[in-house]
């Protein structure tokens, strides 16, 4: 019985623990706050925003670890996404449908990005931060017109590892040994063959 009852108490801490997210907002910014420890999922994020919905600025601070799944699904006035560096990682489509968006901010201690970005046709331009290393799909239907590479990337998974259709400018760290930009052109200068990764579509349609 007391096995019981101590494994009771245990499975009710975790489950505490999991839901240990709290948000704070400022109304002179109409910006919004996450705290807690754990993954912020998109019912806390729903959960704010129903009762924000005026929320432009979005911070994810505290010990938040993660970001899980859709957590930022149909975000519809939120502008500005910033990452404290408490965070590492992100579910799928951590960000997507969110029509306002035009400012994603990654920590420097976030490592990999797999279908990050989904349809948010207002986001233009985005930095990979030097600490992430690999890249399965950065976006989807988000119209990039500029894109900065860190110097650690060292690979993309897929024909779609960076993907947009209006890129205009591309610059890689130049410490990066993987990836250079050339003419519109990013390559990767380590395999046996020189790979054209992306093609800066925008020079030939700029519509």
């Amino acid at each position: 019985m007391n096995r019981y009852i101590v494994f009771i108490l245990f499975f009710c801490f975790l489950q505490a623990k999991a839901e240990a997210i709290s948000f704070n907002y400022d109304s002179k910014r109409d910006s919004l706050t996450f705290i807690g420890e754990g993954t912020l999922e998109q019912k806390h994020v729903k959960q704010a925003l129903a009762k924000y919905p005026r929320t432009k600025i979005v911070y994810v601070g505290g010990n938040i670890s993660t970001v899980g799944y859709e957590a930022f699904n149909g975000c519809n006035n939120v502008e500005t996404i910033i990452f404290s560096s408490s965070v590492w990682g992100s579910g799928y489509c951590a960000i997507r449908n969110c029509k306002k968006l035009s400012k994603v901010v990654l920590p420097e201690n976030y490592k990999t990005i797999a279908c990050f970005l989904v349809d948010c046709p207002n986001l233009e331009s985005f930095v990979i931060p030097d600490s992430v290393i690999g890249i399965k799909e950065l976006s989807s239907d988000c119209p990039f017109r500029k894109l900065h590479i860190g110097q650690n990337l060292v690979h993309t998974v897929g024909d779609y590892g960076i993907s947009s259709n209006r890129l205009s400018s591309i610059t890689v760290s130049p410490g990066n040994k993987r990836f250079f930009s050339q003419d519109g052109v990013l390559f990767h200068m380590q395999e046996t063959r020189t790979v054209i990764l992306f093609v800066i579509r925008a020079l030939l349609d700029p519509s």
